[in-house]
């Protein structure tokens, strides 16, 4: 069951009240936020378990229950009293207020480390090229004709945690013709981004004379 603010059932999380410290509570967040996207391993579930004087199979509902409560504070970016609202009135008073202290204390942590580990497209790092000319060819009408050949060194994404990423070059070759589509191309792009940047500082600049307007009007 769910309450009206999408929050599961939280009455595994009081299981909490058995940690002999605050830091297993703060243990236990962390560990709710970082398998997320996975499971804990064996060996974190069943020091939970320990920790907390449980049953193992009732970590997985405390790991979800505290996933929930992140998850929301991530995507609305709840203080401390916004993750106290989303529990239960009948929930354990105490309980309640650190598990909110400790989430909203964490939260900037874990947003960060959350859009570092979003997928991204490679970044463009250097452009280098050369003008060629072919003095032999197996075809008459390719010789002496120019093209340019251009590289592109691009920094690639790491693929596992704590890889370190690396460059990848790749080298392509461009006669007259393509060479002039691939610059149509790029003039039509930089005319957008143009549009879209003319567009954004207008608006900017819209909101910022409203905000004065409206601010003479109070001071009338």
């Amino acid at each position: 069951a769910t309450t009206d603010d999408g929050v599961g059932d939280m009455s595994p999380l009081l299981a909490l009240l058995n940690a002999p410290g605050r830091d297993v509570v703060v243990e236990v967040l962390e560990m709710a936020f970082r398998s997320r996207k996975g499971r804990p391993t064996s060996d974190e579930q069943a020091h939970v378990a320990e920790q907390l004087e449980i049953p193992r199979d009732q970590v997985p509902k405390i790991l979800q229950a505290a996933q929930h409560l992140v998850a929301i504070g991530l995507r609305e970016s709840l203080s401390t009293d916004g993750i106290a609202n989303l529990f239960p009135s009948t929930f354990h008073e105490k309980l309640r207020a650190l598990l909110a202290q400790v989430i909203a204390s964490k939260l900037p942590e874990w947003r960060e480390t959350a859009m570092a580990s979003q997928p991204s497209l490679p970044r463009l790092l250097d452009v280098d090229w050369r003008v060629d000319v072919k003095a032999a060819s197996s075809f008459m009408s390719r010789m002496s004709v120019p093209s340019a050949l251009v590289q592109l060194s691009v920094h690639e994404n790491a693929s596992h945690v704590g890889e370190v990423p690396g460059v990848r070059r790749v080298t392509f070759e461009l006669n007259r013709e393509t060479l002039q589509a691939m610059l149509d191309g790029l003039s039509k792009i930089r005319e957008q981004l143009s549009s879209i940047q003319q567009q954004s500082q207008g608006s900017q600049c819209y909101l910022l004379v409203a905000k004065e307007a409206w601010a003479s009007t109070i001071l009338r």
